[in-house]
């Protein structure tokens, strides 16, 4: 086990932004939000190591009586805590957290050499990854995931310490490195009743991207997320690009294969950023369904069977639009955006229980994606096709 489970026991103080001292001994002004729409706080909490988080913390202003869900919000490589994404949660009635795990505070910084663009404050931890190779080291305790997991339970304790929170409806979600560590946290606190890493996934080594590097330069395999997510036994929705520069969809493919309850969603050339991550609306229709404050149209694939070229693809639900995506090299291209292309094939037959396409005979690899009437997106797992030889033999194509 790599962390305490203590951690998840342990009582999270915090103060407003405006009591604490910036690097320039100043206090830091007001950078929350107070109107009739948002009550949202500008605060640091006690992190990792005696260093402090700055985060926003956020409530939506009740609909109704009593409690309300919550979700935690995990940034990505280049990212920050975000009021703007606390407030696209806070519209749809739960609270949301948005800590910095950089060790920035509010203020702005153009020379940031990281290029967050904030400025580090006086209270920051260890920077999570000077190269990838320090997120992964053995030395579990002095790794920068260590830091950021312990920072982001710390984020959960702080939720379930409200008394706004229905400590029984915390989710959480991630962007790119921020999805490493959704799935990372997921497999450890058990409180979490939902995740979504978007981009991130599992099976990094494998990875037809720069992270395949990063365990040939001596990152521990105990750290790779599949190990987390394999322990999990909440929902989680893996969201992907089939083109990613960062995270490639047969990392995703495989993450899902894992997962207990697992669901996959590759979104046919979807470009890699916080902005457009977490403006996905499935990200909020696969929350609300989980916690129960609304009810989507999710698509369900139930099961997937090959037989020859036909591929079937049992459903449940109502189907707006059904694509074979596929492509026609021996191997995936490395580093995803324009080095994989993508063709599409139309289904063959759709009814209200199954799809049938007809597996092109040029294709090497493939996966089906179903669209439903509110966009959201459910996919089968990424395929290899297999060729039988002469002899009976089976190879890949």
């Amino acid at each position: 086990m790599i962390f305490d489970e203590n951690i998840k026991k342990r009582t999270v103080p915090y103060v407003l932004a405006t009591s604490v001292r910036n690097n320039d001994g100043r206090y830091y002004a007001e950078y929350g939000c107070y109107s009739d729409k948002y009550s949202i706080e500008a605060i640091f909490y006690d992190g990792y190591h005696d260093s402090k988080v700055f985060a926003y913390i956020g409530f939506p202003h009740n609909t109704y009586s009593g409690k309300v869900p919550a979700i935690v919000l995990v940034h990505g490589g280049l990212g920050k805590a975000e009021i703007d994404w606390v407030k696209k949660w806070n519209d749809i009635g739960f609270a949301a957290i948005s800590m910095d795990l950089y060790g920035d505070g509010p203020e702005d910084d153009k020379d940031n050499p990281y290029g967050t663009g904030k400025r580090k404050h006086p209270y920051a931890g260890m920077f999570p990854w000077n190269d990838y190779g320090t997120a992964f080291l053995s030395d579990y305790e002095n790794a920068g995931m260590y830091q950021n997991v312990y920072n982001v339970v710390s984020a959960i304790n702080l939720l379930v310490q409200s008394d706004k929170v229905d400590e029984e409806k915390i989710g959480i979600t991630g962007i790119s490195w921020g999805g490493i560590t959704t799935l990372i946290t997921a497999g450890f606190d058990n409180r979490l009743k939902f995740a979504i890493p978007v981009y991130g996934c599992g099976f990094l080594h494998e990875s037809r991207t720069y992270f395949h590097s990063v365990y040939e330069r001596g990152a521990d395999p105990a750290w790779d997320p599949s190990n987390f997510a394999a322990m999990t036994e909440m929902p989680i929705l893996l969201i992907n690009g089939d083109n990613d520069k960062h995270f490639s969809i047969n990392s995703s493919s495989h993450t899902y294969e894992i997962i207990h309850k697992g669901y996959l969603s590759i979104h046919h050339g979807l470009k890699h950023s916080q902005e457009i991550g977490d403006s996905i609306k499935q990200v909020y229709h696969f929350a609300e369904n989980i916690i129960g404050s609304s009810a989507h149209t999710f698509v369900d694939i139930l099961d997937v069977g090959i037989s020859g070229s036909c591929l079937q693809v049992k459903i449940k639900g109502k189907v707006k639009k059904a694509v074979l995506y596929y492509i026609v090299t021996k191997e995936l291209g490395y580093g995803g955006e324009n080095n994989i292309r993508w063709f599409e094939s139309d289904f063959n037959r759709l009814s209200n229980t199954k799809i049938e396409f007809t597996i092109p005979y040029n294709a090497t690899y493939f996966y089906v994606s179903v669209e439903d009437y509110e966009d959201n997106i459910i996919s089968t797992k990424l395929f290899q096709k297999m060729v039988i030889l002469n002899n009976g033999e089976k190879r890949n194509a």
